[in-house]
């Protein structure tokens, strides 16, 4: 899966469902310029708009963004620029701009990133039969791929779990397209395909790797797909999900790939709609629930790849926003509480937004730790003393809610760790005391964010 939609002013979460999640970045299609939002608040904060007139000029759309896997950047497409930027992002509060690349006359509209942040590929939205790779290492060059085959075309794409697999929609030809990626990350090693049931016009696949569904938009379907190894895909036990009353754009799994969500869209102007499908193992799923509630953007047709669906790292709530290629006042980016599918509406500043990335929810150790050796001379004796200080680390995008302190000998194996201590989030200092005089010990400090994860550690010692 890629990325997602809209521009969104967050607004409280319903009922009681708390509220705690990463940050988001939203891209303002017309208005060229990106939003960020911190979803660890409650109400959730809004930062820019940023970097108006710096992402294209008059006439020009951009259109999706994906995160790379540690956070620091994000890349966005300029369909008529033929531009992939990059962007800065480890400040979400100060977002800059770290760089772009012109593509001659590929027209970039999809964009996917590979799991191991190696590289990106982005998809053709035009009539061209091409992909680009970008290796995200440097960000100074771009190789385009050709289809092999002359009627194919490649409108949406996704990269699997294996760095490997390299899937594609051809919405043209209604077809399937699929290919292991080279070693040099310049194309594909050689390419398959297979007819689709419907229009394919997106691509998501499961958090393990194993399942593909594809939005089918005028077949008011999904497509169900397994990947059975290396740029190898066949069609699923259950071949395709129906039922659908709209059409079918943007797909997005739960965290633990036991659920997917699916957007429709209409033709007419009317509501987005919101259903479920139950994955029942690799490649076999089935309706969960189909319009189990509406949403509040009004949606005239589709984008190819453009993802109008995020489900946040702790699975309780998605964002959705608008799809389509209209733009309309009324569209307003939904929030919904997937314990009860609920959706609320959320007024946008821009009634353009598509394209919406979900920071990944890393956590960072403390900075900046010290530790000073001490002595405290009493009457009989003398108290030996380790004082332990640190840092928050302001990379962290998530709250952090407390501070976890580990110890071992000096030269003793890091098997043999042993937690001393767990301090709140708003205290950056640990005395170990009463230790004997020339007994010595290397400690460890992790960050613990308000769900549960743990960071790697920050080493300090005698």
């Amino acid at each position: 899966m890629k990325k997602l939609l809209g521009f969104f002013l967050f607004m409280a979460f319903l009922g009681s469902l708390a509220f705690a999640g990463p940050w988001g970045i939203v891209v303002n299609v017309s208005s060229r310029n990106i939003q960020t939002i911190d979803l660890g608040q409650s109400p959730p904060k809004v930062y820019g708009p940023f970097l108006t007139g710096s992402l294209g000029t008059s006439g020009e759309e951009i259109l999706d963004v994906a995160i790379t896997p540690d956070s620091n950047y994000a890349l966005i497409s300029n369909f008529q620029g033929h531009k992939v930027y990059r962007i800065d992002i480890s400040d979400p509060t100060n977002p800059v701009i770290a760089g772009s690349l012109s593509l001659g006359s590929f027209y970039p509209e999809d964009i996917a990133i590979s799991p191991n942040g190696q590289f990106a590929v982005i998809s053709d939205g035009s009539s061209n039969r091409e992909l680009a790779f970008i290796n995200l290492s440097s960000f100074s060059n771009y190789s385009l791929y050709t289809m092999t085959s002359s009627n194919l075309y490649a409108q949406a794409v996704a990269i699997g779990n294996d760095n490997s697999t390299v899937i594609m929609c051809d919405y043209y030809t209604k077809r399937i397209v699929f290919g292991r990626v080279n070693a040099s990350l310049t194309g594909l090693v050689s390419e398959s395909n297979f007819p689709s049931d419907g229009y394919p016009i997106n691509i998501s696949i499961s958090p393990d790797g194993s399942t593909v569904l594809i939005a089918n938009s005028e077949g008011s379907l999904v497509g169900v797909y397994q990947i059975i190894g290396p740029g190898n895909v066949v069609a699923g036990s259950t071949p395709k999900v129906t039922g659908f009353h709209e059409r079918p754009q943007s797909i997005a799994f739960s965290p633990d790939g036991k659920k997917a969500y699916v957007v429709c869209s209409n033709t007419s102007g009317s509501l987005t709609t919101f259903s479920w499908l139950q994955v029942n193992g690799p490649g076999n799923v089935t309706m969960g629930g189909e319009r189990v509630t509406n949403l509040h953007a009004y949606t005239y047709y589709e984008y190819f790849g453009i993802d109008a669906l995020a489900v946040s790292p702790a699975g309780n709530y998605a964002i959705a926003g608008n799809p389509s290629s209209n733009v309309d006042s009324r569209s307003r980016v939904s929030l919904i509480n997937l314990s009860n599918y609920q959706a609320t509406a959320i007024d946008a500043t821009q009634s353009d937004a598509k394209g919406v990335a979900l920071f990944n929810e890393i956590v960072f150790a403390p900075t900046n730790a010290g530790l000073e050796r001490k002595t405290n001379n009493y009457i009989f004796y003398k108290e030996y003393i380790n004082s332990l200080t640190w840092q928050a680390n302001s990379k962290n995008k998530s709250s952090i809610s407390k501070y976890r302190i580990f110890r071992k000998a000096k030269d003793a194996a890091d098997s043999t760790y042993q937690q001393l201590t767990e301090v709140d989030a708003s205290v950056f200092q640990y005395t170990d005391r009463g230790l004997k005089k020339n007994v010595y010990y290397t400690y460890r400090i992790t960050s613990i964010n308000n769900r549960g994860l743990e960071s790697l550690p920050t080493e300090i010692g005698n």
